[in-house]
């Protein structure tokens, strides 16, 4: 904890031990000042008020409450791609390997691993073993381990073609630095759902960050193409825009990315600090 949080806890306790005395006052003053008919209305008032006051105390020592655990359906609705049937046909496999998603979704992701580990001794088919090394390597990417969860999303696409494996499979490779890997991995993605913007505007990314802005917004345009509001299309576009000399165009482009939810000083000033660069 640091410094300024201990502080902080230590204000908002006298503030409660404060209030917590004011209360015990006040009933005081109802009781032997005021002399009031009825006291059980004041005494009430005033348990309710100290019971209040220690709830407060009571989720400031806890801490944040872990989130509660969220049906399979739920889960097979919101990863529908990823997870599919796997492990309907077991209820007690199932009930493990849903535990492990329940880890990951709650950011505990080490019991994760360990528990997609064990379950992965028990798949019987590739369907379930694409979904236990998918998780698995979401867990590593959120660890910040990019070269173990690029070897699982490897592995995963051996037994099934998935875009969303191979578009993540791709950013792991850009972020380790290897470029053609993850144009390869991005490909990949765009070959098995061509239809999905998201792969698109990934190619879009890196070669903004490379500076080949017109392969940029060659691929910025058909993100946009296939999902109208995918905002960060249009960052790609603006920037590419910019830096091929075309203002207009970069301002409309910026203007469809703000009107979509992105923040345009943001992009502005990365547009700023590019053309400054090659000044």
């Amino acid at each position: 904890m640091s410094k300024k949080q201990k502080i902080g806890l230590i204000l908002l306790y006298s503030l409660i031990a404060l209030l917590a005395v004011a209360v015990i006052v006040y009933l005081c003053y109802e009781l032997f000042v005021l002399r009031v008919e009825n006291p059980s209305g004041s005494i009430l008032r005033a348990a309710l008020l100290l019971a209040s006051l220690a709830i407060t105390v009571s989720r400031v020592l806890t801490g944040p409450r872990r989130r509660g655990k969220i049906s399979p359906a739920v889960y097979r609705k919101h990863y529908k791609d990823l997870i599919g049937r796997a492990f309907s046909d077991d209820p007690k496999r199932e009930k493990r390997f849903f535990r492990a998603v329940d880890e990951y979704q709650n950011n505990r992701y080490a019991p994760a691993v360990r528990l997609l580990h064990k379950v992965e001794g028990e798949c019987t088919r590739n369907e379930e073993r694409f979904a236990v090394l998918v998780f698995m390597a979401l867990c590593y990417n959120d660890m910040g381990m990019y070269q173990p969860a690029a070897t699982l999303y490897e592995r995963a696409l051996t037994m099934r073609e998935n875009a969303t494996a191979a578009s993540n499979l791709g950013l792991c490779y850009q972020t380790l630095g290897q470029t053609d890997r993850a144009i390869e991995a991005y490909r990949q993605a765009i070959a098995i759902a061509p239809e999905s913007a998201y792969p698109y505007n990934n190619l879009a990314q890196l070669y903004i960050k490379q500076g080949n802005y017109q392969e940029a917004l060659s691929w910025a345009k058909q993100a946009s193409e296939r999902n109208t509001t995918l905002y960060q299309a249009y960052s790609a576009q603006a920037v590419a825009y910019a830096m091929l000399g075309e203002e207009q165009a970069s301002r409309e482009a910026l203007a469809r990315y703000v009107a979509n939810g992105g923040d345009g000083a943001a992009v502005k000033a990365y547009i700023d600090a590019l053309q400054e660069a090659n000044a």
